[in-house]
């Protein structure tokens, strides 16, 4: 399964699909080379990966890469140039296709087998215990729309600018560290009804903030502080101010996963 990266999987409703009818055999081959580089490489459908790479791993060229680039589009794969020598893709639906089912399988197996009338006995206790980490392990999987995972690489990026040796946003971390913020990022936008212009704007201030910017060190505590710091930006005269740069020092993190990138392929090479 693609969860121990090992496996890529293609369902078999790709032979009925409408999105791949009218796609070319090379294009449908660029989307499961990248597919199985994802799962080998990548974490939950999302992947940073060295333009030799894609040279190396799926035999063409950048410019071919992004040359197919709105037909990937039509089959939920975005791909985005760094600039840095590195590309940034997303994957959606991957928890749907990818993810090793057995785990969705549990979680129905002990349902149906836990008995919720009466006392608890010892074996319902552990059932429970077990059903708890069973639902644990099935929302780890769960998959983030790109505009929350962009949301939530504004806030690492921010942090880290302000805070560089934090570790949770060392180049090994990174990425685990960004889907962990997408959790609380999404319940923002998706329970608490906040628009996603306004939590990019909240992020950006925050981080300039020299009080908040010393606080807000997670998507946990940017949630938790979300109306506050709302109601803070809004009394501050520089509360709506916009960077031209979105995503300004996340060169940095991208220049040193392309270094790593180009040692695993000097290491291949020997």
């Amino acid at each position: 399964m693609a969860d121990n990266k090992r496996w890529f999987k293609v369902w078999t409703s790709i032979l009925s699909d409408p999105d791949f009818d009218d796609l070319e055999n090379h294009t449908i081959g660029i989307w499961v080379r990248l597919g199985a580089l994802i799962a080998k490489h990548g974490e939950k459908g999302v992947i940073v990966v060295s333009k030799n790479q894609i040279i190396k791993r799926l035999g063409i060229s950048v410019e071919d890469l992004f040359k197919v680039e709105s037909e990937l589009l039509k089959i939920n794969v975005q791909i985005k140039d760094n600039c840095n020598g590195t590309i940034f893709v997303i994957m959606k639906n991957w928890s749907k296709y990818q993810v090793d089912s057995t785990s969705y399988e549990r979680v129905k197996r002990f349902r149906q087998n836990q008995n919720d009338n009466g006392d608890e006995t010892p074996q319902k206790k552990s059932k429970k215990k077990k059903r708890r980490e069973v639902d644990k392990e099935v929302e780890k999987e769960k998959e983030y729309p790109p505009d929350i995972v962009e949301l939530s690489t504004l806030l690492a990026t921010r942090i880290n600018e302000n805070h560089p040796n934090n570790s949770s946003l060392s180049s090994e971390k990174w990425e685990k560290t960004v889907l962990s913020w997408c959790d609380p990022i999404e319940k923002l936008n998706r329970i608490d009804k906040q628009d996603l212009l306004q939590i990019e704007k909240v992020i950006k201030w925050c981080q300039k903030d020299s009080f908040w910017s010393a606080n807000i060190l997670s998507g946990d505590a940017l949630r938790k502080q979300f109306d506050q710091l709302s109601a803070k930006m809004v009394k501050s005269p520089k509360g709506t101010t916009q960077g031209k740069d979105r995503y300004p020092g996340i060169n940095k993190w991208l220049d040193g996963k392309k270094a790593q990138a180009e040692e695993e392929d000097k290491n291949e090479e020997q």
